[in-house]
């Protein structure tokens, strides 16, 4: 059965909406990032790599770039995520020049709870816990992002999946 400990891994690649999503933390009195809910400003894809928003100071910022990723035979590695970068990503980081574009890093679901789970000063992400809900709400980037899950998938470590499916009439003809 599930008891109630549980953590949640807040994922918010748009530096903007991530930075509201800090301001509702604090006002909230929520913990630190690397208790309770996990916040990471990153992207999730089927690879590692970095995406780039335009305007990240703006309510969304906009995804204008995928730098280097989003391919299913992605070379591009990122080094395993320390403490300290942990720290840098799950922390406000939006610049005041909106005229700048923002590099944000991307994992895939499997190097990223990898990469958790190795950091010793996160204790709330264990190798043996499995992952109850994975939900995706990636704007029309869902397929890669469950691509980029396809390990946590197979050993049967993600029980639920949701994400949305955007419906077309053309796609039925």
């Amino acid at each position: 059965g599930y008891g109630t400990s549980f953590t949640a891994i807040s994922i918010e690649p748009s530096p903007g909406i991530f930075c509201e999503l800090e301001k509702l933390v604090e006002r909230k009195g929520w913990g630190p990032p690397e208790q309770e809910i996990l916040r990471l400003n990153i992207g999730i894809s089927d690879t590692v790599g970095h995406f780039e928003f335009e305007d990240p100071g703006n309510e969304s910022g906009k995804l204008v770039n995928v730098v280097d990723g989003n391919t299913t035979n992605g070379q591009h590695k990122l080094p395993l995520m320390s403490f300290e970068e942990f720290k840098k990503i799950s922390t406000c980081q939006v610049s005041k020049d909106h005229s700048k574009r923002q590099i944000v890093p991307t994992y895939t679901m499997d190097e990223l709870v990898s990469s958790l789970e190795k950091i010793k000063e996160i204790t709330s992400v264990n190798v043996k816990d499995e992952i109850l809900l994975l939900k995706v709400d990636a704007e029309g980037h869902d397929e890669f992002v469950i691509k980029g899950a396809k390990n946590l998938l197979a050993n049967k470590r993600i029980v639920f999946v949701l994400f949305e499916i955007k419906y077309n009439k053309q796609l039925l003809k």
